[in-house]
């Protein structure tokens, strides 16, 4: 509480002064951190209202307060709210190449083409544009510098909007450095840094991979009414408003539910690998004898997937799908496609029993030679024929599953 020498401490002379001002005027809060404690667990610190008296604190407070000034810098390339962005445009040397655009909640490509945007790739994107730091900083820059980091003009722009007015944020993208990051300057910022080389490249990449690569945009349970064409035969169903299925053609049947619920989440999953804008005159001319048509429709609009394969070779992987949705063609893999094919057999009802095990309260077996009976009472199961015993009701229980 009344320390004589201060230099045993290391305070005399201490490693680091924290002052912290307050609101009052000409009046400020020290405190000094000396030299640690012969275990190395605690620092010897003292406040100047009370220089004298000599407290420990945890070790680790020197290095969390011991920071330089690059330390406490903003490194925040964007200063963002990534749910507010409601478009972005990436701009190589003036030219848009990738744009991208928010209507409610739904995520459109408009540039290179207009087609659905794959939420998640956006959103992997937005989420490295909030989060994205720069490594450091270069805050003396001429004219010639601009130059010399690729910056005047830059190589890329990325413009990101919060309103249709104008952008928000935008970032200019420079050279690459020896070490692979990027230099890089906000619009109207007198400074350069470097941001990392793993954004950039993901910002300069082939625009496609934001595109939605989903065949199917509707939900399985929207799908009202299906149709299946193979070269064998054509099989429909359709759902009625308790949500069952039953099958319409080649005939009239019961539909086994699960079976179709199935086919709709594989339909619902299936994903291109890659599209086809300019397809070759072999491919065209498969899809005049294609393996596999489905029509599905959640009765405001009906959609289609024709599926062809130009050969059926050996190994092949890939099959090609034409979309009511789009132009261009989609190459799938063709094991989610054989997946789709089914037969009126596949999906009708083979159950030949249909019952809840739940409502069973008596049960017979009959055998040429024999017969035996059991009767449920208060959820416990008896043997009553041949004669009269209690039944193991995981037993009884497995029988009506079977």
């Amino acid at each position: 509480d009344s320390a004589a020498d201060l230099s045993v401490f290391g305070l005399e002379e201490p490693q680091l002064t924290l002052e912290l001002f307050t609101t009052a005027a000409d009046s400020s809060l020290k405190l000094f951190l000396g030299d640690k404690n012969p275990t190395k667990s605690y620092i010897y610190a003292a406040s100047e209202n009370r220089p004298r008296r000599v407290i420990l604190l945890n070790s680790w407070l020197l290095s969390d307060l011991n920071k330089s000034a690059e330390e406490l810098r903003d490194k925040q390339v964007f200063h963002l709210d990534r749910d507010l962005v409601k478009k972005i445009t990436v701009e190589q040397r003036g030219l848009a190449r990738l744009v991208l655009g928010k209507s409610e909640n739904t995520w459109q490509l408009e540039l290179p083409l207009a087609v659905p945007a794959d939420r998640d790739s956006v959103d992997e994107l937005l989420e490295s544009l909030e989060d994205a730091k720069a490594e450091s900083f270069i805050d003396t820059v001429g004219a010639e510098d601009l130059k010399r980091y690729g910056l005047q003009p830059p190589a890329l722009t990325v413009k990101l909007f919060e309103r249709e007015s104008g952008p928000v944020h935008m970032l200019h993208v420079g050279e690459k450095d020896s070490t692979g990051n990027f230099y890089a300057r906000r619009e109207g910022a007198e400074n350069v840094f470097l941001v990392q080389g793993e954004l950039i490249e993901r910002l300069d990449s082939d625009p496609g991979r934001f595109r939605d690569r989903s065949l199917v945009s509707k939900p399985k349970e929207s799908i009202l009414e299906f149709t299946l064409i193979t070269p064998e035969e054509k099989v429909s169903g359709v759902k009625d408003t308790a949500g069952d299925w039953s099958l319409t053609g080649p005939e009239k049947a019961e539909a086994d539910n699960s079976m179709i619920d199935g086919l709709l989440w594989d339909l619902k999953e299936l994903k291109a690998k890659r599209f086809i804008q300019s397809p070759s005159r072999a491919l065209e001319q498969a899809f005049r004898a294609p393996f596999l048509k489905i029509v599905f429709s959640d009765g405001q609009g009906e959609n289609s997937l024709t599926f062809a394969r130009p050969s059926p070779l050996a190994g092949d992987s890939l099959v090609y799908v034409r979309s009511s949705r789009f132009d261009d063609l989609a190459a799938v893999d063709s094991a989610d496609a054989a997946r789709l094919v089914k037969t009126f057999n596949d999906l009708r009802n083979k159950k030949i029993l249909a019952f809840d095990t739940g409502d069973i309260t008596r049960i017979a077996l009959e055998f040429p030679d024999r017969r035996i009976e059991l009767e449920k009472q208060d959820d416990q199961w008896s043997v009553t024929v041949p004669e009269k015993k209690k039944a193991k009701r995981w037993k009884v229980q497995n029988l009506l599953w079977d």
